[in-house]
């Protein structure tokens, strides 16, 4: 996940009231932990897999000026987006999926199940969909209805072609 980390103002040490603007993962990673800290708040009953599912199951894609998505290594699940968070109202049992190694120029299905539960107080009317590279695709064969406060259970299958997939290369400035 990413988060704000260049140019951020914060407390100097041994400055009393000084600030000093700062830049790296030493400002992203407590602008995470401060996150994680309200969604705990706000979802109390959560374990700490399902607040990490929310997490990084509400990341915002980020783009550059071309509106081109930077790659998956250097955005991780996307830009974090507390209002987003404190909204949710379905957490996946994983917040991230593993399809395993692959071998260059073949195909892989694989199938797994992936359940939900509904943390809101209605029912949910749940359609599986995958949206990104044309190398992967997800069929699923059943929806459902997830009850409040109860969980389901969704075969899917996960096409791989890995002939379609583009290694990621960036130019390093």
């Amino acid at each position: 996940i990413s988060a704000p980390g260049t140019n951020i103002i914060s407390a100097e040490m041994g400055g009393g009231k000084k600030g000093i603007q700062m830049s790296g993962t030493s400002m992203a990673g407590p602008h995470i932990a401060g996150v994680m800290a309200l969604v705990k708040q706000a979802y109390p009953t959560l374990s700490p897999l399902e607040l990490k599912s929310i997490l990084m199951g509400h990341g915002k894609t980020i783009t550059d000026e071309k509106k081109q998505n930077y790659l998956l290594s250097r955005q991780g699940a996307g830009r974090v987006q507390v209002d987003k968070l404190l909204g949710a109202v379905l957490v996946g049992r994983e917040s991230a999926i593993s399809l395993g190694e692959l071998n260059i120029e073949t195909q892989k299905v694989i199938p797994q199940n992936l359940s939900f539960k509904n943390i809101s107080k209605m029912p949910l009317d749940v359609r599986l969909a995958f949206e990104g590279s044309p190398a992967l695709s997800l069929t699923s064969s059943s929806n459902g209805v997830i009850n409040a406060g109860e969980s389901l259970e969704f075969p899917v299958q996960f096409k791989i072609n890995v002939s379609l997939v583009k290694p990621e290369v960036e130019e390093l400035n």
